[in-house]
């Protein structure tokens, strides 16, 4: 359904996430960051919703941070 590049861009962010953080994907529940990698490789529907996830909050990122910039 996505492109590898989307997918390898979605598994590096992960990478980038402490091991310490669990990540809630709507209804499916809490996963690690491997467990999500895992689910992007393998196309599951949760990894997935991950990519969705990620790719909303990438989209959204310069209203994010106009508005950060303005509550300085």
């Amino acid at each position: 359904m996505y492109s590898e590049d989307i997918k390898e861009l979605v598994k590096l962010r992960l990478m980038s996430t402490p091991s310490n953080i669990l990540i809630s994907i709507g209804g499916f529940g809490e996963f690690t960051k491997d467990q999500l990698i895992d689910e992007v490789e393998k196309g599951s529907e949760i990894g997935n919703a991950a990519i969705r996830m990620e790719i909303t909050f990438l989209r959204k990122m310069p209203s994010l941070s106009k508005i950060a910039a303005e509550t300085r």
